[in-house]
Protein backbone atom coordinates (compact mmCIF):
# COMPACT_ATOMS: atom_id res chain seq x y z
CA UNK A 1 0.00 0.00 0.00
CA UNK A 2 1.37 3.41 -1.42
CA UNK A 3 1.35 5.80 1.97
CA UNK A 4 2.36 9.65 1.99
CA UNK A 5 4.20 10.26 5.32
CA UNK A 6 3.52 13.43 7.07
CA UNK A 7 7.15 14.96 5.55
CA UNK A 8 6.15 14.58 2.15
CA UNK A 9 6.61 17.74 0.21
CA UNK A 10 3.20 16.93 -1.68
CA UNK A 11 1.27 16.63 1.75
CA UNK A 12 3.17 19.14 3.53
CA UNK A 13 3.26 21.79 0.90
CA UNK A 14 1.03 21.73 -2.25
CA UNK A 15 -1.82 20.92 0.08
CA UNK A 16 -1.01 23.43 2.60
CA UNK A 17 -0.35 25.94 -0.17
CA UNK A 18 -4.68 25.32 -1.02
CA UNK A 19 -5.59 25.05 2.09
CA UNK A 20 -4.14 28.10 3.48
CA UNK A 21 -5.02 29.84 -0.13
CA UNK A 22 -8.82 28.94 0.31
CA UNK A 23 -8.94 29.90 3.53
CA UNK A 24 -8.12 33.36 3.14
CA UNK A 25 -10.37 33.50 -0.66
CA UNK A 26 -12.89 31.16 -0.09
CA UNK A 27 -16.35 34.26 -0.59
CA UNK A 28 -17.46 34.04 2.70
CA UNK A 29 -18.88 37.08 4.79
CA UNK A 30 -14.84 37.21 6.04
CA UNK A 31 -13.07 37.38 3.03
CA UNK A 32 -15.44 40.00 1.77
CA UNK A 33 -14.71 42.24 4.38
CA UNK A 34 -10.67 41.88 5.03
CA UNK A 35 -8.23 44.28 3.43
CA UNK A 36 -4.82 44.34 3.61
CA UNK A 37 -3.27 46.45 6.96
CA UNK A 38 -2.98 50.05 6.62
CA UNK A 39 0.66 51.60 6.41
CA UNK A 40 2.33 54.70 7.36
CA UNK A 41 0.99 56.10 4.59
CA UNK A 42 -2.66 55.25 5.27
CA UNK A 43 -2.70 56.49 8.65
CA UNK A 44 -1.08 59.74 7.53
CA UNK A 45 -3.99 60.15 5.07
CA UNK A 46 -6.60 59.33 7.67
CA UNK A 47 -5.83 61.94 9.95
CA UNK A 48 -5.24 64.48 7.62
CA UNK A 49 -8.61 63.63 6.46
CA UNK A 50 -8.43 62.24 3.44
CA UNK A 51 -10.42 59.27 2.94
CA UNK A 52 -9.85 56.03 4.87
CA UNK A 53 -8.72 53.20 1.83
CA UNK A 54 -10.22 50.25 4.84
CA UNK A 55 -11.60 47.67 4.62
CA UNK A 56 -13.81 46.51 7.43
CA UNK A 57 -11.28 43.99 7.73
CA UNK A 58 -7.64 44.23 8.00
CA UNK A 59 -5.37 41.38 7.91
CA UNK A 60 -1.86 41.74 9.78
CA UNK A 61 0.71 39.46 8.60
CA UNK A 62 3.28 40.46 11.31
CA UNK A 63 3.60 36.51 12.55
CA UNK A 64 3.97 35.11 9.70
CA UNK A 65 7.38 34.55 9.82
CA UNK A 66 10.13 34.42 12.37
CA UNK A 67 9.01 33.79 15.99
CA UNK A 68 6.73 34.94 18.10
CA UNK A 69 2.51 34.66 18.81
CA UNK A 70 1.47 38.07 20.14
CA UNK A 71 1.53 41.62 17.96
CA UNK A 72 0.78 44.77 18.88
CA UNK A 73 -1.75 46.70 16.59
CA UNK A 74 -1.55 50.69 17.29
CA UNK A 75 -3.95 53.57 16.59
CA UNK A 76 -2.93 57.54 16.68
CA UNK A 77 -5.82 59.99 17.77
CA UNK A 78 -6.62 63.36 15.56
CA UNK A 79 -5.06 66.15 16.89
CA UNK A 80 -7.21 68.04 18.70
CA UNK A 81 -7.01 71.86 21.05
CA UNK A 82 -6.75 75.61 20.40
CA UNK A 83 -4.45 77.18 17.79
CA UNK A 84 -1.70 79.75 19.10
CA UNK A 85 -2.41 83.36 17.54
CA UNK A 86 -0.39 86.20 16.52
CA UNK A 87 2.62 86.41 18.18
CA UNK A 88 2.25 84.45 21.50
CA UNK A 89 4.44 82.21 23.19
CA UNK A 90 4.03 78.81 20.90
CA UNK A 91 7.45 77.02 22.65
CA UNK A 92 6.75 74.81 25.22
CA UNK A 93 3.31 74.11 24.31
CA UNK A 94 3.15 71.40 21.58
CA UNK A 95 0.22 69.27 22.17
CA UNK A 96 1.43 65.14 22.38
CA UNK A 97 0.58 62.60 19.62
CA UNK A 98 -2.34 60.44 20.98
CA UNK A 99 -1.15 56.75 20.65
CA UNK A 100 -3.32 53.68 22.15
CA UNK A 101 -2.61 50.49 21.60
CA UNK A 102 -3.59 46.88 21.82
CA UNK A 103 -2.04 43.27 21.93
CA UNK A 104 -3.60 40.40 19.72
CA UNK A 105 -2.45 36.51 20.03
CA UNK A 106 -2.76 33.71 17.66
CA UNK A 107 -2.52 30.03 18.11
CA UNK A 108 -2.56 26.58 16.03
CA UNK A 109 -6.18 25.47 15.26
CA UNK A 110 -6.58 21.88 13.90
CA UNK A 111 -9.34 19.35 12.99
CA UNK A 112 -8.63 15.76 12.05
CA UNK A 113 -10.82 14.20 9.43
CA UNK A 114 -11.78 10.39 9.92
CA UNK A 115 -12.77 9.04 6.23
CA UNK A 116 -13.55 5.90 7.77
CA UNK A 117 -11.66 2.05 7.94
CA UNK A 118 -13.53 -0.78 6.31
CA UNK A 119 -14.43 0.78 2.39
CA UNK A 120 -11.08 2.80 3.13
CA UNK A 121 -9.20 -0.16 1.33
CA UNK A 122 -11.51 0.14 -1.71
CA UNK A 123 -10.28 3.63 -2.55
CA UNK A 124 -6.98 5.23 -3.98
CA UNK A 125 -4.69 7.40 -1.16
CA UNK A 126 -5.65 10.45 -4.30
CA UNK A 127 -9.37 9.89 -3.64
CA UNK A 128 -8.93 9.30 0.04
CA UNK A 129 -7.11 12.50 0.17
CA UNK A 130 -9.87 14.49 -2.08
CA UNK A 131 -12.60 13.92 0.27
CA UNK A 132 -10.38 14.86 3.41
CA UNK A 133 -8.88 18.06 1.81
CA UNK A 134 -12.92 19.00 0.82
CA UNK A 135 -13.87 18.85 4.27
CA UNK A 136 -11.03 20.57 5.41
CA UNK A 137 -11.23 23.33 2.42
CA UNK A 138 -15.27 24.08 3.83
CA UNK A 139 -14.65 24.05 7.64
CA UNK A 140 -11.97 26.11 7.96
CA UNK A 141 -12.67 29.14 6.52
CA UNK A 142 -16.49 28.73 8.37
CA UNK A 143 -14.34 28.97 11.76
CA UNK A 144 -12.44 31.62 10.83
CA UNK A 145 -16.03 33.95 10.14
CA UNK A 146 -17.63 32.29 13.29
CA UNK A 147 -14.68 33.31 15.66
CA UNK A 148 -14.39 36.83 13.84
CA UNK A 149 -17.90 37.08 13.85
CA UNK A 150 -18.54 36.90 17.86
CA UNK A 151 -15.30 38.61 18.38
CA UNK A 152 -17.28 41.88 16.34
CA UNK A 153 -20.46 41.04 18.27
CA UNK A 154 -18.54 40.84 21.44
CA UNK A 155 -20.91 37.97 22.31
CA UNK A 156 -21.06 34.25 20.97
CA UNK A 157 -25.27 34.17 22.10
CA UNK A 158 -27.32 30.98 22.43
CA UNK A 159 -27.60 29.80 18.89
CA UNK A 160 -26.19 25.96 18.57
CA UNK A 161 -26.86 24.22 15.24
CA UNK A 162 -24.42 21.44 13.89
CA UNK A 163 -22.55 24.12 11.34
CA UNK A 164 -21.64 26.76 14.18
CA UNK A 165 -17.65 25.16 15.07
CA UNK A 166 -17.38 27.89 17.93
CA UNK A 167 -18.86 26.54 20.41
CA UNK A 168 -20.84 28.43 23.44
CA UNK A 169 -19.21 30.73 26.10
CA UNK A 170 -19.93 28.54 28.57
CA UNK A 171 -18.07 25.43 26.53
CA UNK A 172 -14.90 24.79 28.77
CA UNK A 173 -12.92 25.56 25.40
CA UNK A 174 -14.13 28.15 24.47
CA UNK A 175 -11.63 30.48 25.34
CA UNK A 176 -9.09 28.32 23.93
CA UNK A 177 -10.96 28.36 20.70
CA UNK A 178 -11.52 32.07 20.30
CA UNK A 179 -7.31 32.66 20.96
CA UNK A 180 -8.31 36.15 21.99
CA UNK A 181 -10.26 37.81 24.97
CA UNK A 182 -13.96 38.44 23.66
CA UNK A 183 -14.88 42.08 24.59
CA UNK A 184 -18.48 43.26 25.31
CA UNK A 185 -19.40 46.18 23.31
CA UNK A 186 -17.78 49.77 23.98
CA UNK A 187 -20.91 51.61 25.76
CA UNK A 188 -20.86 53.96 22.57
CA UNK A 189 -20.62 50.78 20.27
CA UNK A 190 -23.68 49.24 21.74
CA UNK A 191 -27.31 50.04 20.33
CA UNK A 192 -30.85 48.51 21.24
CA UNK A 193 -34.13 49.27 19.45
CA UNK A 194 -37.32 50.54 21.64
CA UNK A 195 -39.89 51.35 19.46
CA UNK A 196 -38.71 53.74 16.88
CA UNK A 197 -35.48 54.86 18.45
CA UNK A 198 -32.31 53.56 18.70
CA UNK A 199 -31.03 53.55 22.67
CA UNK A 200 -27.15 54.36 23.43
CA UNK A 201 -26.16 51.02 25.80
CA UNK A 202 -26.69 47.88 26.55
CA UNK A 203 -28.69 47.79 29.83
CA UNK A 204 -31.84 48.75 27.19
CA UNK A 205 -31.75 44.74 27.50
CA UNK A 206 -33.73 44.68 30.31
CA UNK A 207 -36.59 46.50 28.87
CA UNK A 208 -36.56 44.81 25.38
CA UNK A 209 -40.21 43.62 24.57
CA UNK A 210 -42.01 42.60 21.35
CA UNK A 211 -42.38 45.76 19.33
CA UNK A 212 -39.00 46.21 19.68
CA UNK A 213 -38.28 45.05 16.02
CA UNK A 214 -36.50 46.32 13.06
CA UNK A 215 -37.78 48.54 10.66
CA UNK A 216 -36.56 50.88 7.50
CA UNK A 217 -36.76 54.16 9.76
CA UNK A 218 -34.03 52.67 12.10
CA UNK A 219 -31.33 52.72 9.02
CA UNK A 220 -32.20 56.57 9.06
CA UNK A 221 -31.52 56.71 12.63
CA UNK A 222 -28.74 55.02 12.49
CA UNK A 223 -27.27 57.19 9.89
CA UNK A 224 -27.82 60.28 12.20
CA UNK A 225 -26.15 58.37 14.81
CA UNK A 226 -22.64 57.68 12.66
CA UNK A 227 -23.01 61.59 11.67
CA UNK A 228 -23.24 62.53 15.54
CA UNK A 229 -21.52 60.64 17.79
CA UNK A 230 -17.71 61.78 18.87
CA UNK A 231 -15.20 58.79 17.93
CA UNK A 232 -16.56 58.27 14.30
CA UNK A 233 -16.54 55.14 12.35
CA UNK A 234 -14.54 55.80 9.34
CA UNK A 235 -16.10 54.44 6.07
CA UNK A 236 -15.17 51.91 4.12
CA UNK A 237 -13.06 52.19 0.71
CA UNK A 238 -13.67 49.58 -1.61
CA UNK A 239 -11.16 48.73 -4.30
CA UNK A 240 -12.94 49.70 -7.66
CA UNK A 241 -15.60 52.38 -6.20
CA UNK A 242 -15.11 55.25 -8.06
CA UNK A 243 -17.74 57.53 -6.08
CA UNK A 244 -15.38 56.28 -2.63
CA UNK A 245 -14.82 59.75 -2.00
CA UNK A 246 -17.50 61.66 -3.00
CA UNK A 247 -19.60 59.21 -1.61
CA UNK A 248 -18.51 57.41 0.80
CA UNK A 249 -20.50 54.00 1.96
CA UNK A 250 -20.82 54.83 5.69
CA UNK A 251 -20.48 50.66 6.19
CA UNK A 252 -22.26 47.51 6.01
CA UNK A 253 -24.88 46.43 8.15
CA UNK A 254 -24.96 42.29 8.70
CA UNK A 255 -28.32 41.58 9.81
CA UNK A 256 -29.50 37.73 10.86
CA UNK A 257 -32.05 35.90 9.06
CA UNK A 258 -35.16 37.02 11.21
CA UNK A 259 -33.75 40.89 11.80
CA UNK A 260 -33.14 40.68 7.43
CA UNK A 261 -37.24 39.96 7.25
CA UNK A 262 -38.27 42.14 9.84
CA UNK A 263 -36.45 44.99 7.68
CA UNK A 264 -38.15 43.57 4.08
CA UNK A 265 -41.65 43.12 5.58
CA UNK A 266 -41.80 46.80 7.43
CA UNK A 267 -43.91 49.56 5.63
CA UNK A 268 -43.02 52.27 7.12
CA UNK A 269 -44.59 55.02 5.48
CA UNK A 270 -41.67 57.33 3.02
CA UNK A 271 -39.32 54.32 2.31
CA UNK A 272 -39.45 51.78 -0.40
CA UNK A 273 -37.44 48.49 0.11
CA UNK A 274 -37.39 48.69 -3.68
CA UNK A 275 -35.77 52.01 -3.88
CA UNK A 276 -33.03 50.92 -1.63
CA UNK A 277 -32.28 47.88 -3.93
CA UNK A 278 -32.18 50.11 -7.04
CA UNK A 279 -29.44 52.20 -5.15
CA UNK A 280 -27.33 49.41 -4.17
CA UNK A 281 -27.69 47.84 -7.67
CA UNK A 282 -26.62 51.54 -9.25
CA UNK A 283 -23.58 51.77 -7.11
CA UNK A 284 -22.36 48.49 -7.83
CA UNK A 285 -22.55 49.13 -11.46
CA UNK A 286 -20.35 52.22 -11.01
CA UNK A 287 -17.90 49.62 -10.44
CA UNK A 288 -18.06 47.28 -13.60
CA UNK A 289 -16.38 44.53 -14.20
CA UNK A 290 -14.31 45.30 -10.83
CA UNK A 291 -17.84 45.09 -9.16
CA UNK A 292 -16.58 44.02 -5.36
CA UNK A 293 -18.23 40.94 -3.25
CA UNK A 294 -20.15 42.54 -1.03
CA UNK A 295 -22.00 44.07 -3.99
CA UNK A 296 -22.66 40.20 -4.77
CA UNK A 297 -26.53 39.03 -4.15
CA UNK A 298 -29.42 40.42 -2.27
CA UNK A 299 -28.36 43.92 -1.21
CA UNK A 300 -30.31 47.03 -0.02
CA UNK A 301 -28.64 50.47 0.22
CA UNK A 302 -30.29 53.77 2.08
CA UNK A 303 -28.12 56.81 3.59
CA UNK A 304 -25.12 54.99 2.07
CA UNK A 305 -25.10 51.91 4.56
CA UNK A 306 -25.03 49.02 2.80
CA UNK A 307 -27.32 46.05 3.99
CA UNK A 308 -26.29 42.25 3.65
CA UNK A 309 -27.93 39.18 5.19
CA UNK A 310 -25.67 36.68 7.58
CA UNK A 311 -26.24 32.65 7.40
CA UNK A 312 -25.67 32.52 11.05
CA UNK A 313 -27.22 34.42 14.15
CA UNK A 314 -26.00 36.09 17.14
CA UNK A 315 -29.06 35.63 19.58
CA UNK A 316 -30.00 35.57 22.96
CA UNK A 317 -33.37 34.10 24.61
CA UNK A 318 -35.47 35.61 27.55
CA UNK A 319 -33.79 35.53 30.74
CA UNK A 320 -30.53 34.72 29.00
CA UNK A 321 -27.00 37.07 30.53
CA UNK A 322 -24.45 39.07 28.16
CA UNK A 323 -21.75 41.03 29.22
CA UNK A 324 -22.14 44.68 28.23
CA UNK A 325 -20.02 48.20 29.45
CA UNK A 326 -22.86 50.33 31.35
CA UNK A 327 -22.48 53.95 31.12
CA UNK A 328 -21.08 54.11 35.07
CA UNK A 329 -17.92 51.90 33.54
CA UNK A 330 -17.61 53.65 29.85
CA UNK A 331 -14.94 55.68 31.16
CA UNK A 332 -13.44 52.88 34.14
CA UNK A 333 -10.76 51.31 31.95
CA UNK A 334 -7.11 52.16 32.52
CA UNK A 335 -4.61 53.33 29.81
CA UNK A 336 -3.51 49.16 30.07
CA UNK A 337 -6.48 47.37 31.02
CA UNK A 338 -10.17 47.20 29.11
CA UNK A 339 -13.47 48.60 30.73
CA UNK A 340 -15.31 46.59 33.66
CA UNK A 341 -18.08 44.49 32.18
CA UNK A 342 -21.36 43.84 34.02
CA UNK A 343 -23.98 40.31 33.37
CA UNK A 344 -26.76 41.96 31.53
CA UNK A 345 -30.16 39.66 31.65
CA UNK A 346 -32.46 39.88 28.66
CA UNK A 347 -35.40 40.54 29.73
CA UNK A 348 -37.14 37.58 30.99
CA UNK A 349 -40.58 38.69 30.16
CA UNK A 350 -40.42 39.29 26.76
CA UNK A 351 -43.09 38.00 24.99
CA UNK A 352 -43.18 34.16 24.68
CA UNK A 353 -41.96 32.82 21.46
CA UNK A 354 -39.74 36.26 21.03
CA UNK A 355 -36.14 36.81 21.30
CA UNK A 356 -32.83 39.30 20.92
CA UNK A 357 -30.73 39.11 17.79
CA UNK A 358 -27.62 40.99 17.39
CA UNK A 359 -26.86 42.47 13.94
CA UNK A 360 -23.22 44.35 13.19
CA UNK A 361 -22.45 47.23 11.54
CA UNK A 362 -18.84 47.74 10.18
CA UNK A 363 -17.29 50.76 9.18
CA UNK A 364 -13.58 50.55 8.21
CA UNK A 365 -10.99 48.63 10.52
CA UNK A 366 -13.25 46.96 12.57
CA UNK A 367 -11.66 43.63 13.15
CA UNK A 368 -8.43 42.21 12.49
CA UNK A 369 -7.33 39.10 11.05
CA UNK A 370 -4.13 37.50 12.09
CA UNK A 371 -1.57 35.31 10.05
CA UNK A 372 1.07 33.32 11.56
CA UNK A 373 3.07 30.33 10.15
CA UNK A 374 2.94 26.68 10.54
CA UNK A 375 6.88 25.75 10.90
CA UNK A 376 5.82 22.62 8.97
CA UNK A 377 4.66 24.23 5.96
CA UNK A 378 5.74 27.66 5.97
CA UNK A 379 2.57 29.04 5.32
CA UNK A 380 -0.04 29.58 7.78
CA UNK A 381 -2.26 26.32 7.14
CA UNK A 382 -0.96 22.74 6.97
CA UNK A 383 -2.01 19.01 5.92
CA UNK A 384 -0.61 16.02 6.75
CA UNK A 385 -2.27 12.61 6.58
CA UNK A 386 -0.89 9.36 7.52
CA UNK A 387 -1.92 5.13 7.72
CA UNK A 388 -2.30 3.40 10.47
CA UNK A 389 -3.80 -0.48 12.09
CA UNK A 390 -1.29 -2.16 9.67
CA UNK A 391 -2.28 0.61 6.55
CA UNK A 392 -6.23 -0.59 7.16
CA UNK A 393 -7.07 3.02 8.65
CA UNK A 394 -6.40 6.71 6.73
CA UNK A 395 -6.73 10.01 8.54
CA UNK A 396 -5.55 13.25 7.82
CA UNK A 397 -5.34 16.86 9.86
CA UNK A 398 -5.42 20.35 8.99
CA UNK A 399 -4.20 22.91 10.79
CA UNK A 400 -4.59 26.67 10.94
CA UNK A 401 -2.29 28.90 12.40
CA UNK A 402 -3.55 32.52 13.21
CA UNK A 403 -6.37 34.93 15.30
CA UNK A 404 -9.06 37.33 15.37
CA UNK A 405 -9.85 40.15 17.32
CA UNK A 406 -11.84 43.08 17.53
CA UNK A 407 -10.39 46.44 16.87
CA UNK A 408 -10.84 48.47 20.25
CA UNK A 409 -8.49 51.86 21.22
CA UNK A 410 -8.33 54.51 24.29
CA UNK A 411 -9.56 57.78 22.84
CA UNK A 412 -10.12 60.74 24.73
CA UNK A 413 -13.23 62.50 24.10
CA UNK A 414 -14.57 66.74 24.18
CA UNK A 415 -14.42 66.64 28.05
CA UNK A 416 -10.56 65.53 28.19
CA UNK A 417 -11.69 61.54 29.60
CA UNK A 418 -10.29 58.57 27.77
CA UNK A 419 -12.98 55.93 26.66
CA UNK A 420 -11.97 52.60 25.61
CA UNK A 421 -14.05 52.57 21.89
CA UNK A 422 -14.29 49.76 19.66
CA UNK A 423 -12.95 51.47 16.20
CA UNK A 424 -15.23 50.23 13.44
CA UNK A 425 -17.92 48.59 15.17
CA UNK A 426 -21.33 49.52 16.17
CA UNK A 427 -23.68 45.63 17.34
CA UNK A 428 -27.57 46.79 17.51
CA UNK A 429 -29.76 44.35 19.22
CA UNK A 430 -33.75 43.96 18.30
CA UNK A 431 -36.57 41.53 19.28
CA UNK A 432 -37.81 38.80 16.53
CA UNK A 433 -40.08 35.70 16.46
CA UNK A 434 -38.12 32.82 17.42
CA UNK A 435 -37.79 30.87 14.51
CA UNK A 436 -35.64 27.97 14.19
CA UNK A 437 -32.27 26.90 16.16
Amino acid sequence: MTTISKDSAIAVKKESVALAALGLRKPTNLTKLVGQAPQQAGAEATLKQQSNPGMPGIMVRDLAQGAGDKVTIDAVDILTGKPIMGDRMREGKGVPIGLSSMEARIDNASMVVYPGAKMTQKRTAHRLRSVAMAQLMGYFPRLLWQRALTHIAGARGSQNTVDWHVPTADDPDFSEIMINPVLAPSYNRHLVIDGNELIQGGQQLANIDSTDGWKLGHIDALAEYLDSITFKVQPIKLPGDPAADDEPIKGVLYLDPQGWNQLLKDQTAGHNIRTWQVNALERAKLMGANIHPLFRGEMYMWNNILLKKMEHSIFFNPGDFTQIITNANRYTGASNSMPTETAQQVNAALTAGYRVTRSIFMGSQAFAQLIGANESSGVNAAFKERAFDYGEKYEAMGQWMGGETKLRFRFKDQNGQFEWTDHGAIVIDAAVKSIGN
